[in-house]
C-alpha cells in the first residue's frame, strides 16, 4: 500500500514534498500554502492540487503522513490537528519555544501509535555513521569541539547529546575582542556566542560559531579520545583518524570519503531527503524513528538553557537526559 502525503509549507519543506512524490511507497496528495509563486510552481512541477488550509486538505485527501514547514508559532495547532486525524508527522525545527509543548505533541503521537519527527538533524548522514563507527574503537570521549555556522547552532547542539549524551549544565560565553565592540553591540546576532555544555557522564562539548564555511563540511567536528583523534565534516564532508603512536610516529586514515563537494543547494536538500525517505520507513514500522519528538523536546530544554546562560552569563543547570542514550 502506497501511504497518502500532504506537504505543508513550500520553503524548506519543497524538499520532503519531492521526497514524497518521488518515493515508491507515497503517494503525494495535496499542498498546503498560501498561494504564491513558488508553492504554485512547486504544485504545478508535482502535479498535486494546492490547498488554502490544512483542514480542506485532510477532510478531502485524508493523508497518512504530512511533513510540516511552516513559522513555529503554528506548529503547534497544526500538528495537534494533524495527529488527531490519524496522520504521522514529520515537522521542521522547532517544533515549538518550549520543550514540554513538544512533550505534549509526543504523548498525543504515542497514545495514538503515530510517528512524530524531526527533519533537522544530520546524524543520519554517512560522515556522522562512520564517525560514530570509528569511536567504537577509539576509547571514550573526553572532548568534542564543534565548528557551527551561527545560525544554526542548534543542529551542533543536536550532534553533540547524539555523541555524548545527556547534559547537566550550560554556559554561554558571548566575549569578542574590544576592536568588534561597537559592531557587536549594532548587529548582535551576527555575533553569536560559544556554547559549552557540561554533559551528564562527564564529557565537555564546545561549540564554536564560524562565519565563513563550506556547505559540504560546514559542521567541523574535532572528537579527542582516549586512543585517537577522530574529525569530521558534515553533512558531507571527510573522516580522518589521527593517532600517536610513540617514537615520532602519527597514524592517519582517512575514514570516510566526501567526494567531490556538491552545489552547496543540493547539500541540506540531499539530507533532507533522506530524512523523508527515513521518516517514511518509520511509518511503515521498517525502522525506528530518526529524531522523535522527545529527542526534539530535550534539543529545545538545552537550547533555551543556553539562550538563558547568553542573557544572564552565568551557568545554568538543565539536568536533560536524551531518550535512548
Amino acid at each position: 500500500m502506497r501511504l497518502r502525503a500532504i506537504g505543508i509549507g513550500t520553503s524548506w519543506g519543497a524538499h520532503a514534498a519531492r521526497e514524497l512524490a518521488a518515493g515508491p511507497r507515497t503517494e503525494l496528495v495535496g499542498l498546503v500554502a498560501r498561494g504564491s509563486e513558488r508553492s504554485t510552481r512547486l504544485a504545478r512541477e508535482l502535479g498535486v492540487r494546492l490547498f488554502a488550509d490544512p483542514a480542506t486538505a485532510l477532510i478531502e485527501v485524508q493523508p497518512h503522513l504530512a511533513s510540516v514547514a511552516v513559522h513555529e508559532s503554528l506548529n503547534v495547532e497544526l500538528v495537534s490537528r494533524l495527529l488527531a486525524a490519524n496522520c504521522h508527522v514529520l515537522c521542521s525545527h522547532p517544533v515549538a519555544s518550549e520543550g514540554s509543548s513538544v512533550r505534549q505533541l509526543a504523548t498525543a503521537a504515542a497514545e495514538r501509535r503515530l510517528v512524530a519527527a524531526t527533519d533537522y538533524t544530520l546524524r543520519l548522514q554517512p560522515a556522522f555513521l562512520m564517525l560514530k563507527e570509528a569511536l567504537g574503537r577509539a576509547g571514550n570521549i573526553m572532548r568534542l569541539a564543534i565548528e557551527s555556522p551561527a545560525s544554526t547552532s542548534v543542529i551542533a547542539v543536536d550532534l553533540a547529546m547524539a555523541l555524548l549524551g545527556g547534559v547537566a549544565r550550560v554556559r554561554a560565553f558571548r566575549q569578542y575582542p574590544e576592536e568588534l565592540a561597537a559592531r557587536v553591540a549594532q548587529r548582535p546576532r551576527a555575533f553569536a556566542p560559544t556554547f559549552v555544555l557540561e554533559h551528564r557522564r562527564g564529557g565537555l562539548a564546545t561549540i564554536n560559531p564560524v562565519t565563513h564555511t563550506d556547505p559540504a563540511s560546514a559542521f567541523r567536528l574535532v572528537v579527542s579520545t582516549e586512543h585517537a583523534r577522530i574529525e569530521a565534516g558534515l553533512p558531507a564532508g571527510n573522516v580522518d583518524w589521527l593517532s600517536y603512536e610513540g617514537h615520532g610516529r602519527v597514524l592517519r586514515r582517512r575514514l570516510h570519503e566526501g567526494g567531490d563537494p556538491p552545489e552547496p543547494l543540493r547539500v541540506y536538500g540531499d539530507a533532507m531527503r533522506g530524512l523523508t525517505a527515513r521518516f517514511v520507513s518509520s511509518c511503515l514500522g521498517e525502522t525506528d524513528v530518526h529524531a522523535s519528538f522527545e529527542h526534539e523536546a530535550a534539543v529545545s530544554d538545552v537550547w533555551n538553557a543556553l539562550r538563558r546562560s547568553a542573557h544572564r552569563g552565568v551557568d545554568v543547570a538543565v539536568e536533560v537526559s536524551v531518550p535512548g542514550l
